[in-house]
């Protein structure tokens, strides 16, 4: 560590991976233990010995030899397993500083034990938080030995739209596949553009359309979530031969209704202002009112670059509870099917450039990149609800993937060789017949 680290972390209040702790934390075994298991079994971090709670150094003179040995001797004889760390000594003009840099654990949790000859006779575990070291409760032992992580759930997608460039309120239907199901949730928002809607877009198309489009998905995502959680938001979904079932028991005493007419709508910069259709009262007509846990709030952003809307955010928060987000980030606008749409097989073959051009003229495609990320506050604090938030969170990320990730749609498809396959036999009966 360089002295531009050093005085970076001097900086930095104290989190869960670093902590100051002057001179005199040297003289208590104990402590010393406990602290390296409580980093050890979170994200390790740093311990600065020498340091005052507001960053400033004591000035004392440390004997590096010596308090590094015996360090490492407590990490080794007071910690089951034994808990890796490294020292630095740090020489700054206005003192010396002991850097204890603690290892994240590498397999099951550590604890401050004590020994009866060979044998433990105690252990005790303890995990750092926001505000320093805690003995953990039975859920956090749990999830330590289960778990190396914090929890956490994370997901990248992709969405792609594709319209018909002269009927902009027409999604380009799809034959004798899977349906893409997020085109469902468009539909109710795209039905309703007039003539007077669709000039307007075509003024100025991959701009307008691109940002309606990123306007229009956290809608369209709430859409499909107010069926899913209709009846409560702890649900369990089974998908089998193409069918969807769910199935769950409302929760009373920590369940509440989602209101749709107190959505937030796109600022009046954004795209959808600009169009004929009343966005409040399609959300109250389609968006339905479900089940979420009490005390949740619901937040939407959008986000300007140069007079285009280049993203949205859709963000479900519970205070010391959790933090899920959806977000939806402009990829591309192109002109043509999007990648591995069926149409795109059954005309990839076309010599006449006539023909491709006229598909092109006919359909454009928006293609958008979405990530999901769900964290919690546990094992920061200890929270009875935490199996079933991560459950609503996991719930939650399978709609995603399932009806609303490109990709997985994909691959759900038949072969694109069949497409092309099929395409040239009803091109050879067409001639057959003539």
């Amino acid at each position: 560590m360089d002295i531009t680290e050093f005085q970076q972390l001097l900086t930095i209040k104290e989190r869960k991976t670093l902590d100051f702790k002057e001179s005199p934390f040297l003289q208590h075994p104990d402590e010393i233990a406990a602290q390296f298991v409580s980093f050890a079994n979170r994200l390790g971090g740093h311990i600065l010995v020498g340091v005052r709670d507001d960053g400033t150094l004591e000035g004392k003179t440390f004997n590096f030899p010596d308090d590094s040995l015996r360090l490492s001797q407590l990490a080794r004889d007071k910690c089951s397993p034994p808990v890796d760390v490294d020292f630095e000594q740090i020489q700054h003009p206005q003192g010396q500083v002991l850097v204890v840099t603690v290892k994240k654990r590498a397999g099951i949790p550590h604890a401050v034990v004590k020994r009866s000859g060979h044998e433990i006779s105690e252990r005790k575990y303890y995990i750092r938080s926001h505000n320093g070291k805690r003995l953990v409760d039975d859920r956090t032992l749990q999830w330590m030995f289960e778990h190396s992580e914090d929890p956490r759930l994370d997901m990248d997608f992709t969405v792609w739209f594709q319209y018909n460039r002269k009927r902009m309120s027409q999604i380009v239907p799809i034959f004798d596949a899977p349906p893409y199901k997020l085109d469902f949730s468009l539909t109710p928002f795209l039905q309703v553009l007039s003539e007077k809607d669709a000039a307007f877009l075509q003024q100025n198309e991959a701009h307008r359309v691109a940002s309606l489009l990123i306007e229009l998905l956290p809608y369209a995502l709430l859409h499909k979530f107010s069926w899913t959680f209709s009846g409560s938001w702890l649900v369990s979904i089974r998908r089998q031969m193409g069918e969807v079932r769910v199935s769950g028991t409302p929760r009373a005493g920590n369940s509440a209704k989602v209101d749709p007419a107190t959505l937030r709508l796109p600022p009046t910069e954004a795209v959808t202002p600009s169009l004929s259709f009343d966005l409040s009262k399609i959300i109250r007509t389609h968006i339905l009112p479900f089940s979420m846990p009490t005390g949740t709030s619901i937040v939407l952003t959008f986000n300007f670059s140069q007079g285009h809307t280049i993203s949205s955010k859709l963000e479900f928060i519970k205070e010391d509870a959790f933090h899920f987000v959806v977000s939806f980030q402009l990829s591309q606008w192109t002109v043509g099917p999007a990648p591995g749409h069926p149409i795109g097989f059954q005309y990839s073959g076309w010599d006449n450039l006539e023909n491709r051009t006229q598909l092109q003229d006919l359909i454009a495609s928006v293609g958008i990149n979405g990530s999901f990320s769900a964290t919690f506050a546990f094992p920061d604090r200890d929270d009875q609800e935490f199996d079933n938030y991560r459950d609503w969170a996991i719930t939650m990320k399978d709609v995603i993937e399932n009806d609303v990730d490109w990709g997985r749609w994909v691959t759900m498809l038949p072969p694109g060789k069949l497409y092309s396959i099929e395409r040239d036999v009803k091109e050879i009966l067409k001639r057959l017949r003539d």
